[in-house]
């Protein structure tokens, strides 16, 4: 039968040409001599293939644009197969036919380095092919590696290819698939452990030989052949009749003794004889005799392990650390974390929900911690605490155990009955078992952060703080909600819940050490604005006044028409970084905004401070602050310091945040332009219009109705000679001139030149190129590098 394929001989650069491969600024289309296939109509490229019609039928292009084939079988690899006229064929991924289509069938068979992403590659790749009943195979490069007269082909490794020819296997040399064993094996296959290893299979007998199938590593005497990985390393276990052993990897025999079972448990073995576990180590000795009825897995020296119904904890020297008196255990790390799930998890009683103590936290199974472990055992409904040696922790048993954390620091939530206490990792009480647990589960509020050391303590619906660190009582648990001011001061509040909605909450306002500020007063208004400074709003008849303390409480300045709010805070210098996750303080560069007026100030001291020839001047931040004065009527924007030194001249009309950039526009008249929060002009206010595009961090401008690209250092990466730029990527744009079109980078590389009347890029999965585009009527193919397929249409398929 004539089988018939397209070769279209095209000279490119390689298979994809990605859009960061260095280019010339305006590549020339490149016509290379040769007949251009004219097809009815061209659809998108998906992964390697893109249909086209010729002659009212769907034949596919390869991206090379090297290939025409009737149907793509399996692409997306070095390799794509695919099938014309009924047989199949190889290609690579430059477009070359590596097997001819004259087969039957077409299969992989690889080996990758389990490299992700565009740098993945490869042991081996292959491709399979079938002819007449037998196979042979080709790599990326077209070279036959076997030839199709065998009856099965199994690639084990970069070295060798099994080969099976008239019902027994040999092994061939992927170099020059000349012979490495003799055609006399039962079965030859691979080993993972230990890995890359070839395991031979003679006369019902198994052996392994070394991975290039050389060199013989045990006889095959086998009746089987198992590996197991220890944490030091493979070993084999070999069953000859009735006889199980263990093997180093170098065939020599370990084990005299006879057990039921044997597998790796970490970095020993575990063993079974009679229903009973034990261990060896990994040279064979009997290291824990198989006397216990059941054990969990080996976390960091230390397992769970069972006799007569009861568990117990066993170090790996063989020394039962706890005795097996309990009737569960479970391991946990020093933040009260699972560290294994061997033996069923036992969770105390609800306690503190929400709070940061609670010990919810999941690990993986057989996962191991780096600090300290503690072992929770339970028996007759009573809970203790034992430390990595084994030491009981605790005087006496309780009803639940809970671990809590805030910061570096962890404690224990102790339970009997219906109250709790709080004691160290050590065993030693901190606070009495004398408080109540939350009702429904839900602790009063506490919001804000504090120093590190610093844990909730709730008792029934109020709430306390306990130092850690010191260990003391920070605030009794008698209050409603805490609020930490900029994590040096705490205001606490009760009055809140007492059924009555119109009743005036009482508040109390203390340092973070505990000691009192302010008693306990209705409705106080007191807001932290610096970490030892605060302020105290009151309302006097129709007004409201506003004083300054330090943190010893002392008066340090009154304004009777100012109205502190913190929510005022004006941000327009704070990095959006800053503003969005944390708390930024009104102190800022030792001045504190009396907004009582527009340009008044009060410093640490209390001394007030106006800045000359200015007639607005906002929040500082980083000791600059914008300012403003009237000019014929308008008012015009700048920069100062603190100390009132121009930064940015104030010949602004507008200053407005760039969304998701540390930058601000800027307006004179109509023209904007950027600077940077530190006033430094990036782009000179003289654009009809400019964006930022974050990703990549590129300014698209218009100026005198043309866009082009500027970077952050204010350098032209495109010029301004464009209609349009559209963002495709972080690295593509589609750029429209005198209404054609092309691509660039964002580099600024011209890629594709703007000469088509219209553009279709593939889906991002597929690779944008090659693209589709239509110039003179007709619709093409272009790479990245601007060369065109010679392929041509005068239709489209699809959008």
């Amino acid at each position: 039968m004539f089988r018939f394929v397209y070769f279209i001989a095209v000279t490119l650069l390689g298979s994809v040409v990605f859009l960061s491969a260095p280019l010339s600024a305006t590549p020339a289309i490149h016509h290379l001599p040769t007949d251009t296939l004219h097809a009815d109509a061209l659809g998108p490229f998906k992964g390697d293939f893109a249909e086209i019609r010729v002659a009212g039928k769907s034949r596919y292009v390869h991206r090379s644009g090297k290939v025409v084939v009737d149907k793509p079988v399996r692409y997306g690899a070095p390799v794509c197969i695919a099938v014309t006229d009924g047989a199949y064929g190889a290609i690579n991924s430059k477009g070359d036919v590596i097997a001819d289509f004259i087969y039957d069938d077409i299969r992989y068979e690889y080996d990758d380095k389990r490299h992700p992403g565009a740098d993945k590659s490869y042991h081996y790749f292959l491709a399979i092919v079938q002819l007449d009943g037998k196979v042979g195979a080709i790599d990326t490069l077209g070279k036959t590696v076997a030839e199709p007269v065998y009856d099965d082909l199994r690639p084990i490794n970069a070295h060798v290819l099994a080969a099976r020819k008239a019902g027994k296997w040999g092994l061939l040399s992927l170099t020059d698939g000349g012979e490495v064993l003799p055609f006399t094996y039962d079965d030859l296959t691979r080993r993972y452990v230990p890995d890359g290893y070839l395991e031979v299979t003679a006369a019902g007998k198994k052996g392994l030989r070394s991975p290039d199938g050389k060199r013989e590593v045990m006889p095959a005497v086998y009746d089987d052949l198992m590996g197991i990985r220890l944490d030091g390393g493979p070993l084999l276990l070999g069953q000859q009749g009735n006889e199980i052993f263990l093997l180093d990897t170098l065939g020599k025999r370990l084990t005299m003794e006879q057990y039921d079972r044997m597998s790796a448990d970490g970095p020993l073995v575990r063993i079974e004889r009679g229903g009973k576990t034990g261990w060896l180590a990994a040279d064979g000795s009997v290291r824990i005799l198989p006397v216990y009825d059941d054990a969990a897995d080996w976390v960091d020296g230390r397992c769970i392990v069972t006799q007569n119904g009861k568990r117990g904890v066993l170090a790996d020297d063989g020394q039962l650390i706890v005795p097996c008196q309990y009737s569960d255990i479970k391991i946990l790390d020093d933040r009260g974390r699972p560290a294994i799930s061997g033996s069923v998890i036992i969770d105390g009683p609800p306690m503190i929900s929400g709070s940061p103590s609670k010990s919810s936290g999941q690990r993986n199974e057989k996962e191991t911690t780096g600090g300290d472990l503690y072992f929770m055992a339970w028996a007759a409904g009573k809970y203790n605490l034992f430390d990595r040696a084994g030491k009981k922790l605790l005087p006496i048993e309780y009803d639940g155990i809970q671990f809590g954390n805030t910061g570096a620091r962890s404690c224990l939530y102790v339970v009997a009955g219906e109250r709790y206490g709080l004691a160290d990792l050590q065993g030693k009480e901190l606070l009495p078992v004398s408080y109540r647990f939350p009702m429904g589960g839900y602790s009063a509020n506490v919001s804000g952060t504090g120093p590190a050391s610093i844990i909730r303590i709730p008792d029934g619906e109020s709430i306390g703080l306990y130092d850690l660190e010191r260990k003391h009582l920070l605030l009794p648990p008698e209050y409603e909600q805490l609020e930490w001011q900029l994590g040096c001061f705490i205001k606490a509040t009760s009055g809140r819940g007492n059924g009555n909605a119109t009743a005036d909450p009482v508040s109390a306002y203390f340092r973070a050490d505990g000691s009192p500020l302010i008693p306990p007063t209705k409705r106080l208004l007191v807001h932290a604005v610096d970490t030892d400074r605060y302020v105290v709003t009151t309302r006097n008849d129709s007004h409201w006044s506003t004083t300054l303390f330090d943190a010893d409480g002392k008066q340090l300045y009154h304004h009777p028409q100012w109205d502190f709010s913190p929510y005022r805070l004006s941000k327009q210098l704070v990095p959006d970084s800053i503003s969005r996750l944390l708390q930024v303080r009104p102190f800022q560069g030792g001045l504190l905004k009396v907004g009582a007026e527009k340009n008044l100030f009060v410093d640490r001291q209390g001394k007030e401070v106006r800045f000359e020839g200015f007639d607005f001047v906002d929040d500082f931040f980083g000791g600059l602050a914008a300012a403003s004065r009237s000019v014929d009527g308008k008012a015009l924007i700048g920069i100062i310091d603190s100390a009132g030194n121009v930064v940015l001249p104030l010949e602004y009309h507008g200053m407005d945040k760039i969304y998701n950039g540390e930058m601000r526009k800027i307006w004179r008249n109509d023209n904007v332009g950027v600077i940077d929060l530190r006033g430094r002009v990036i782009l000179e206010a003289a654009y009809e219009a400019v964006d930022y595009l974050k990703q990549p961090a590129l300014f698209q401008v218009r100026l005198n109705g043309k866009a082009g690209l500027v970077g952050l250092d204010g350098a032209t990466v495109l010029p301004t000679e464009y209609d349009h730029i559209r963002l495709i990527s972080d690295s593509l744009l589609r750029v429209e001139k005198d209404g054609k079109f092309g691509f660039a980078s964002s580099t600024g590389k011209v890629l594709v030149a703007p000469r088509y009347e219209e553009v279709r890029l593939n889906d991002s999965h597929a690779g944008y190129f090659p693209a589709r585009v239509k110039v003179g009527g007709q619709w093409t193919y272009v790479q990245a590098d601007g060369t065109e397929l010679p392929v041509s249409a005068g239709d489209k398929l699809g959008y």
